[in-house]
């Protein structure tokens, strides 16, 4: 998984209303402590899906099965595949 991703997922987070603490954007941490509702959080998931364009499992869609954010990006680095995800982290 490279860079790219986790900055564009950050920048996704960001324009949803979630603000992360750039000291902690720059090391792992846990998605469920962020101040971010269900609203944000499925509107996070739509965005993601028609950015990388693929769809999210149904276990995903509950915000307290993510451990980590790295986990979470690699979880659409898997699903969107690598290709896909070079040219639209680029966008």
């Amino acid at each position: 998984m490279d860079n790219e991703l986790r900055n564009k997922v950050l920048d996704i987070f960001f324009e949803n209303g979630v603000h992360i603490d750039q000291g902690k954007a720059m090391h792992d941490f846990s998605i469920a402590e962020l101040p971010i509702d269900s609203f944000q959080y499925m509107s996070i998931l739509v965005v993601l899906e028609e950015e990388f364009d693929f769809e999210f499992s149904d276990e995903v869609l509950l915000i307290d099965k993510l451990i980590s954010f790295d986990a979470f990006c690699r979880l659409i680095y898997e699903s969107a595949g690598s290709s896909s995800i070079s040219s639209s982290a680029v966008n």
